[in-house]
């Protein structure tokens, strides 16, 4: 079974896609044979190079104009392109849509292959729209919202009913409504959705706690998951989803807050970095020194001037963010 699998990352993103690629070759059924498409606002041929390296890929450019005006998130403009399935893969009528901070530890063939009863795409459950104490902007028209970090995707169906035109239209009309952005729109534009077991998506909180009731998630996911519901998720996930309340993520973490399961695909990646993990002592000092300085001057273009006028040796390698 061929099933294309669909990404999209600028170069700040190239680290944890490659892992989330790489992971997703590796638990793979012998039968199941996957395209694995990359949708991106340009990124370099070297870039491009070391992701052939793990797979061949398609490439698919998306202009910023495509999307229009919309609100950037700390994800950056990619996260928009899911909007746009249907316009960039007009020979493709079914397809798999994939956040890149992800670990995959099943094949995707079900998934891929379930009814979705007349709905345009199916996500993940993470809370009731009615819930009180929930996180996301709800609009009454699903009695769920629904995360797509793993969207299975009618994308013949969003051609029919124009659904991308309607996705572009909210954006303009409701964008101070846009909490979490291109999940919301989705969420707002389409009704119904189609549910996808939690085991598409055990969010990193849930995942690595002792007990689940304790996740950061849980507030949200109690009303429609019990106890055991998300104990057996974790013991067989197909996706762990390195999303939530924690902070840096997980890619940009001290090795020893960087599960060891995610660990060993990042030193296979071919964008790892052994020195940002355990630099050496003028590393060390230069991070030392910049986050000091970033203290005494918490505006980015304060630091860039700094490091323009005095310390320009400095500035060779150092990341003013």
């Amino acid at each position: 079974m061929r099933i294309p699998v669909v990404f999209a990352f600028d170069s700040n993103y190239a680290l944890p896609a490659s892992v989330a690629i790489a992971s997703l070759l590796a638990v793979k059924n012998s039968e199941t044979e996957y395209e694995i498409i990359v949708f991106h606002g340009g990124l370099s041929s070297r870039t491009r190079r070391r992701f052939e390296a793990i797979c061949p890929i398609r490439w698919v450019q998306v202009s910023p104009g495509d999307v229009g005006d919309v609100p950037i998130g700390y994800s950056g403009l990619a996260t928009w392109y899911r909007l746009l399935l249907a316009k960039l893969l007009p020979d493709r009528d079914r397809v798999i849509w994939s956040d890149v901070d992800v670990l995959f530890r099943d094949d995707l063939s079900a998934a891929f292959q379930m009814d979705l009863n007349g709905a345009a795409w199916a996500g993940v459950v993470v809370e009731n729209s009615e819930a009180p104490d929930g996180y996301h902007c709800r609009w009454g028209n699903n009695p769920c919202i629904y995360i797509p970090s793993l969207m299975v995707a009618d994308i013949a169906k969003w051609r029919r009913q124009g659904l991308t035109e309607v996705f572009l239209e909210n954006v303009r009309t409701r964008r101070d409504e846009l909490r979490l952005f291109d999940l919301d729109v989705l969420n707002m534009s389409c009704s119904p959705i189609a549910a996808l077991p939690f085991s598409y998506c055990v969010l990193e909180n849930v995942m690595y706690s002792d007990d689940v009731t304790r996740a950061h998630e849980w507030p949200w996911l109690r009303h429609h998951y019990s106890r055991e519901d998300l104990e057996c998720a974790k013991r067989e996930p197909v996706i762990i989803h390195y999303a939530g309340g924690r902070s840096p993520k997980v890619w940009r973490r001290r090795r020893e807050r960087i599960p060891d399961e995610y660990w060993s695909w990042l030193e296979k990646s071919p964008f790892f970095d052994r020195e940002y993990f355990f630099p050496g002592w003028r590393t060390a000092l230069r991070r030392f020194w910049w986050s000091a300085v970033s203290r005494v001057m918490p505006l980015k273009s304060q630091r860039q001037a700094c490091r323009a006028r005095r310390f320009r040796p400095l500035a060779k390698d150092a990341d003013p963010a």
